[in-house]
């Protein structure tokens, strides 16, 4: 836990001095609360940081010395613009008036954090690329040696320089735990305004968003984990609740000089999320028409500013282009014929699986009829629930006349119904499509949270507690024991889980007086404790490993399983097959990996 905590912190710091800069640059006054302000700083600054360093470990291994001095860096290159101290010495007054409630939500987020992951990518795919962007960078060819390790992420770059040394192998649930506090202390932000009776429609379209987004996350045990899914949600949510907080009338009505261009917030937001996940694509396509129609800059400008936003979407095409030979992969798109290509035939195959695992889950579509899939898909229990959950509240939203409460709620109504499409038309399995669905409970409440008002106390001496100062330290701490509570009902039903599979023991790094200090470590060795768990499988056993060599290249693969979890590089979940072969067997793995049919000389390449 103190491990996570001294993360936290040095990520904490980053993302909000480097995102107060760039919020800075945009002289934008859209934000009616500090803390809106914050958390939006934190989480550009992380994401743009995360970005840089992708794009560097396309030339360098992601080691402590380089990715966290990056870090270092960017933050004491921002942090000596005034303007950014001032918001600091700002947000540390505003979060000692609550620090004990505030510190106390932190403590029970990172020990919860700490329990043992049981996320099925992160072993599949999730930490392996971690760790290869850790000890080698971003290695040419990857995804030859298995089509998951072309998924290049930000998320992962942003996890790596911490995974060294004694804390190798426990990194699984650093990121996810720490978007899942911010994504809290958020929520705690908003309900406060929502039980003091000055809450904006955007307030409570956040508290809509975040419940669903808190109840999924939590119930999936994603808080621990490396999935890069976690932050495209919470992104989701706050990019379309930039779009409403951009237009309030206030800010249209401010002079021009002063005002800034709230639009562009809402682009620079939206494009970080385009290195995180290829899911993301239809928040970049919103964002962008939101940006070029509601900006109050120039034409000329607004080319020019997008233009230097889009700079943060480069290293993941950069990136995706070194592992895979395809700029947008999955997507055949643009696929280069390079030797350490997986070829345009080979990214539409790997584009098919993943959308036929998301049609069809366990078998595949070959020789159905196309659109068959659609009443087996929607004749599962928990995909009715969902669908019928988002058409009642889409309902409900035009039953209340909730266009009517700008044009910006149209912009978030059709990022939600774009996000579904896209989701449906290109994999449609629930967990892509989390965000967009969270955007359904979200603008219904926005149009029926005004009207809601009345059934607040009003005068009485309820309502005069809840306009206390403490009103939200102590839902701060109402909401920690409710995070307290989940994680050890979780906890409690692995251990009955594992003593009913006969499966070992629970390691000792797991109990709760050694997870103060760390975290326990991911299985990396024959006979260690796995936990295989998602929505449709749980299984728990021992990890089990085979060494093979194929081409020259020797390699470790997982036994009855697909997930290396922490296992030595270089780890595939499938055993090799092809052409595949290393680059220059002089230099090892860091040279990367390519079809040997097509490699010719190397060394002229």
């Amino acid at each position: 836990m103190l491990f996570f905590l001294a993360s936290w912190f040095l990520l904490a710091v980053c993302g909000a001095t480097l995102g107060s800069r760039l919020l800075g640059l945009t002289k934008s006054s859209i934000f009616s609360h500090f803390g809106d302000r914050m958390i939006v700083a934190t989480w550009l600054g992380l994401l743009t940081g995360a970005s840089i360093l992708l794009g560097l470990s396309i030339v360098l291994p992601l080691s402590p010395a380089i990715g966290l001095g990056l870090l270092v860096i960017l933050t004491t290159v921002a942090g000596s613009d005034k303007s950014v101290r001032i918001d600091l010495r700002t947000l540390l007054g505003h979060l000692t008036r609550v620090k004990l409630a505030f510190g106390f939500l932190i403590v029970v987020t990172a020990l919860n954090a700490t329990r043992l992951v049981e996320a099925y990518d992160t072993g599949l795919y999730h930490y392996p690329l971690t760790s290869w962007l850790a000890r080698y960078g971003t290695v040419r060819g990857l995804a030859l040696i298995h089509f998951r390790f072309g998924f290049s992420s930000s998320w992962f770059a942003l996890a790596a320089p911490f995974d060294f040394g004694p804390f190798q192998g426990r990194t699984a649930g650093l990121l996810g735990g720490f978007a899942i506090l911010l994504c809290l202390l958020h929520f705690a932000v908003a309900i406060a305004r929502i039980l003091q009776r000055r809450a904006e429609s955007a307030d409570w379209f956040l508290a809509g968003g975040y419940m669903f987004v808190l109840l999924v996350c939590l119930s999936w045990a994603f808080e621990v984990s490396l999935s890069p899914d976690v932050p495209v949600w919470i992104l989701t949510l706050l990019v379309g609740w930039l779009m409403l907080v951009s237009s309030r009338a206030d800010v249209h009505e401010a002079p021009r000089s002063t005002s800034g261009d709230g639009a562009l917030v809402v682009l620079m937001l939206a494009l970080c999320t385009i290195a995180l996940k290829p899911s993301a694509a239809p928040i970049v396509v919103v964002a962008g028409v939101f940006y070029w129609f509601t900006s109050s800059s120039r034409w000329s400008t607004r080319l020019f500013s997008g233009a230097i936003a889009g700079m943060v979407a480069v290293p993941v095409v950069l990136a995706n282009l070194t592992s895979s030979g395809c700029p947008l992969y999955p997507n055949s798109a643009f696929c280069l014929d390079v030797p350490w290509g997986v070829g345009k035939p080979g990214a539409q195959e790997v584009a098919a699986g993943i959308a036929d695992w998301g049609r069809w889950r366990d078998a595949s579509a070959a020789g159905v009829p196309a659109g068959n899939w659609v009443v087996a898909w929607i004749s599962q229990p928990e995909k009715l629930v969902l669908v019928s959950f988002c058409a009642v509240c889409l309902v409900g939203f035009f039953s209340l006349r909730g266009w009517r409460r700008g044009r910006s709620v149209l912009y978030t109504l059709g990022l939600a119904l774009l996000g579904t499409a896209f989701v449906f038309v290109s994999a449609p399995n629930p967990r892509f499509g989390v965000g967009y669905f969270a955007l359904y409970p979200a603008i219904l409440l926005a149009a029926a949270g005004p009207k809601l008002e009345h059934l607040l106390p009003g005068r009485s001496s309820v309502a005069r507690w809840f306009n206390r100062p403490a009103t939200l330290a102590y839902l701060v701490v109402a909401i920690a024991g409710l995070v307290a509570a989940q994680g050890a009902r979780r906890e409690i039903k692995l251990r009955q889980e594992i003593a009913r599979a006969g499966a070992p023991q629970m390691p000792a790094e797991s109990e709760l007086l050694t997870r103060l200090l760390l975290p326990p470590a991911i299985a990396s060795s024959p006979g260690d404790l796995v936990v295989v768990k998602n929505r449709k499988l749980s299984r728990v056993g021992r990890f089990e490993l085979a060494t093979d060599r194929w081409n020259g290249i020797e390699y470790r693969s997982p036994q009855d399983r697909d997930q290396c979890w922490g296992a030595a590089l270089p780890c595939v979940p499938a055993p090799l097959e092809g052409d595949v072969g290393l680059r220059s067997p002089a230099h090892g793995f860091q040279f990367g990996f390519a079809h040997l049919a097509k490699a010719g000389n190397i060394s002229r390449r």
